[in-house]
């Protein structure tokens, strides 16, 4: 089989065009050769005038920009007057998701893209019902149209759903009902699927019993034991441990492997610790300490974190984290 390329003129067979789901016959209308050169000159020109190159893309993108129109569309069998009623915030890239998918009998809306194969692409005709400047409004306004029209009916239209922007109203037949059923009984796992999913079920995602984690039990006490005994800084212990620093920076707020736990005097030189960081990293705090004091006693007399907050410049997420030991531990 030939074609004729739309740049050249010159017929030339199928294999010199590159593919297109799009088209008609699956090609695309320039030929390969056609198409290199065509890119070649682009690139040329982008280089010898790059600041050209560069206004002609901003103009590209008003355009795009310019060609932007929220609608409610509709797809209609001229025959027939049967149509598929929709919605979109780019009303050309939907039309031509459309022709791509019927095109290539892939569309998800199986009555339209039978008729569609059954009567063809000259059949049917994509309109405009419908502009709005406001892309919020759109599933209500298709709502008013699929209510007009009752597309969700086999004898007026091809809609699935009868609510807009929903599966609701969508009724299955028992047929298909059966049909998902006994494929979701003959379902198989292989055994190495089964044991990847024990695997991942197993411990939770905190730290403890984790399958997949770095650090051991026997790891997490060497890391704690050294922050608790010596001055090494965070990246260094992360570094002869192979994790982030900020893994360090978790086991030593309890956020994970709490349950490995050392001495009590560890643990109190462990807390110290904690606190030396959050001192130093109270440059920028929106509260003083004889403010969170003050939070503190309003916590313990019942108050909740949301009243507490207006009061202060912090969120009720701060207040909860003074509260939970987070923040300001070291302030009574």
């Amino acid at each position: 089989m030939t074609k004729k390329c739309s740049t050249c003129f010159l017929t030339k067979p199928l294999d010199e065009f590159a593919d297109r789901l799009s088209g008609k016959d699956g090609k695309r209308q320039q030929c390969k050769e056609c198409t290199r050169k065509r890119r070649a000159a682009y690139y040329q020109a982008q280089k010898q005038c790059p600041e050209f190159m560069q206004k002609k893309r901003e103009q590209g993108r008003l355009s795009y920009h310019r060609t932007k129109i929220h609608s409610v569309y509709a797809i209609i069998h001229k025959a027939s007057s049967r149509r598929y009623i929709g919605s979109a915030t780019h009303t050309r890239e939907r039309f031509n998701y459309h022709h791509r998918r019927l095109r290539a009998n892939t569309h998800c809306n199986q009555y339209l893209q039978h008729a569609w194969n059954k009567y063809g692409e000259d059949a049917f005709d994509f309109v405009l019902l419908e502009t709005i400047d406001d892309p919020r409004k759109l599933v209500l306004l298709e709502q008013k149209w699929l209510d007009r029209y009752q597309t969700y009916s086999r004898t007026y239209g091809f809609n699935i759903c009868p609510v807009a922007g929903s599966p609701l109203g969508r009724k299955l037949t028992k047929e298909h009902k059966e049909k998902i059923r006994r494929a979701r009984k003959s379902r198989q796992l292989s055994e190495q699927t089964k044991h990847k999913i024990s695997l991942a079920a197993k411990g939770n995602k905190r730290g403890l019993g984790k399958h997949n984690g770095k650090l051991t039990s026997s790891d997490v006490k060497a890391i704690k034991t050294r922050l608790a005994t010596t001055s090494d800084t965070r990246d260094s212990i992360a570094k002869d441990f192979g994790v982030h620093p900020h893994t360090i920076y978790r086991i030593i707020r309890r956020e994970c492997w709490w349950n490995v736990v050392l001495s009590d005097e560890l643990e109190k030189q462990i807390s110290a610790r904690i606190a030396t960081y959050a001192k130093r990293n109270r440059k920028n705090a929106k509260v003083t300490p004889e403010q969170v004091s003050e939070i503190k006693r309003r916590i313990t007399s019942g108050e909740t974190n949301v009243s507490i907050a207006q009061d202060y410049p912090i969120g009720p997420e701060s207040v909860s984290g003074i509260k939970n030991g987070r923040r300001w531990a070291d302030i009574d």
